[in-house]
């Protein structure tokens, strides 16, 4: 998702957020800071949608063992 939206290319993933011990998805958290955005305005927006296309709260569906 990110490499489609940040342009990410390598691991770790540059949107990935740690707070208090929790490893949590900046592209959820604050899309526009992300995406070079010039406000924080649509963030509640983008934030959900990019939770639907990541499928949050669908659990995991990595085929990694």
């Amino acid at each position: 998702m990110a490499r489609e939206h940040i342009g990410a290319m390598e691991a770790p993933c540059p949107a990935l957020e740690c707070e208090d011990g929790r490893f949590l998805c900046g592209l959820i958290r604050r899309p526009g800071h992300y995406m070079a955005l010039p406000n924080d305005a649509a963030d509640p927006m983008l934030g959900r949608l990019f939770a639907q296309a990541l499928g949050v709260g669908r659990g995991c569906d990595s085929s990694d063992p």
